[in-house]
């Protein structure tokens, strides 16, 4: 398997949190430093997706409110800043969710100016119920995220119809991995017969 993603400082999810605090990542903390300002990282902390075998770093950033924004809302440089930033630290998952106001749409825009399209691995959810309304959620987080082919991880969230969606995802192979999610934890789904659903 092959490794697109520049691991993460020192090794630990503790590090790179700090450091991120420390950098202004969530939103009002302190003022964002440039991406350009940092040395280049590297660790071996890594973990296995279950379906593909990729090796990703497990820290996540979130997009609930820091990417939420409008068009002209100021604070757009400040989450392009924060995803340059997050790269060079080596963060790679990025999640969001239709859930999360304009997240999506934000940030497949941000991620297709930025040159970075092949070192995140994205995830998203689906929050809904019935196999019609399942795959138009699914494709229009898609299309608000600029995904070319298939989507990293799929989740579905507070398991709200988790069989229909799973079915769906398997057959559809539109994603590289189905999770569900809840409120902080979030289980793999193991994948029958298929390294991409």
């Amino acid at each position: 398997m092959h490794n697109r993603f520049v691991p993460i400082a020192g090794g630990c999810r503790r590090r790179l949190l700090k450091a991120a605090l420390a950098l202004g990542l969530t939103a009002g903390v302190r003022p964002a430093h440039s991406a350009a300002d940092l040395p280049a990282v590297s660790s071996p902390l890594f973990r296995a997706v279950p379906s593909t075998g990729e090796r990703i770093v497990p820290v996540g950033l979130g997009t609930w409110q820091v990417f939420d924004i409008d068009g002209n809302d100021p604070a757009r440089a400040q989450a392009r800043n924060a995803l340059e930033l997050y790269a060079k630290l080596g963060g790679q998952v990025i999640d969001s969710s239709p859930m999360y106001g304009r997240s999506e749409s934000v940030v497949g825009e941000l991620w297709a100016q930025s040159g970075l399209q092949g070192h995140f691995f994205l995830a998203t959810k689906v929050w809904t119920r019935g196999r019609e309304e399942g795959g138009r959620q699914m494709r229009e987080s898609m299309r608000r995220l600029r995904i070319r082919g298939a989507l990293d991880l799929m989740q579905v969230h507070n398991l709200v119809d988790v069989e229909t969606h799973l079915a769906r995802c398997v057959h559809g192979r539109r994603t590289a991995s189905f999770a569900t999610s809840a409120s902080r934890i979030t289980t793999p789904v193991p994948m029958r017969n298929s390294n991409r659903c």
